[in-house]
């Protein structure tokens, strides 16, 4: 691991698989939401929004049921058969 920054309160390296470990100056490991808070402050890294899900139409939504109850129909029928 490669030292990219060190400050006052903490020690930034920046690992051979291109992402960032954050330490303390006693030498605890930093993990989570406050590496994360760290590393934007420092410019090292950008946080983009969650992708939404594509909105289902409520049309296609009920053939959706209606398929997968059918599927089930059919599944519980061959079963008795054998």
């Amino acid at each position: 691991m490669n030292v990219v920054k060190v400050t006052k309160d903490y020690r930034i390296f920046k690992k051979r698989s291109g992402r960032y470990a954050v330490q303390s100056l006693q030498k605890a490991w930093i993990h989570s939401d406050d590496k994360i808070q760290i590393l934007q402050r420092e410019g090292l890294i950008k946080l983009t929004p969650a992708k939404k899900e594509p909105e289902i139409p409520p049309a296609a939504e009920g053939q959706a049921a209606t398929a997968s109850v059918e599927a089930g129909a059919s599944d519980g029928a061959t079963e008795k058969s054998e």
